[in-house]
């Protein structure tokens, strides 16, 4: 028997033991170490989705054998390095005689509260009365002569969210906005720049 060969033994052995047993509210660390160990031997077109060192005890949950056959659920949270407060859960379905493994489905966990919906009329309506009476507020900067302004959406709709959420929130505040000024007169110039219509006639 070859080392990795071994290494199937003991897996499925401690899994025979933890099934006769009860399972442990947490897979127990040697087990999710044996795991670690016979995944490179395990073939699966869904390899690139879970690499071995993913494989930790404390994120491997409701697991399952029905020899030759190992299921569990694994949390994974590579969209959270972008922000986002879901985590992904992967069910995987793994057979330990023929060595390959299916991911079976994935779902989303939502792992804190969701921001409450964004409706940026509040705002808009705040700032286009800032701007038909050209009054000074922090939110805005004007040119010398007050005909060009420019809106500080980072006061206003600040970052802190899931990046996706943030330009999502800014694009609906964005164009809202700029439906607003335009029946005050004004034209969207660039992004939260605006300036204030010529009469006809004029140039």
């Amino acid at each position: 028997m070859n080392v990795h060969e071994d290494v199937f033994s003991k897996l499925t052995t401690r899994l025979d033991e933890l099934k006769a047993q009860g399972w442990p509210e947490r897979l127990p660390e040697e087990v999710a170490s044996l795991l670690k160990k016979v995944w490179p031997y395990i073939q699966s077109e869904d390899s690139s989705k879970l690499f071995a060192y993913k494989l930790k005890s404390e994120r491997i949950e409701n697991p399952a054998w029905d020899p030759p056959v190992f299921t569990f659920f694994i949390e994974r949270h590579g969209a959270t390095v972008n922000g986002s407060t879901r985590a992904e859960v992967q069910e995987w379905t793994v057979d330990l005689e023929k060595k390959r493994a299916v991911m079976e489905d994935t779902r989303r966990r939502q792992l804190t509260p969701m921001s409450p919906k964004y409706n940026p009329a509040e705002h808009c309506q705040t700032i286009a009365r800032l701007v038909a009476s050209n009054d000074d507020h922090p939110w805005l900067k004007w040119s010398p002569d007050k005909s060009r302004v420019t809106v500080n959406i980072g006061l206003i709709v600040p970052s802190g969210h899931c990046q996706q959420t943030e330009i999502a929130r800014r694009k609906r505040f964005r164009a809202k906005l700029a439906e607003m000024l335009q029946a005050q007169g004004w034209e969207q110039a660039s992004y939260n720049k605006y300036v204030r219509k010529q009469p006809e006639g004029t140039s």
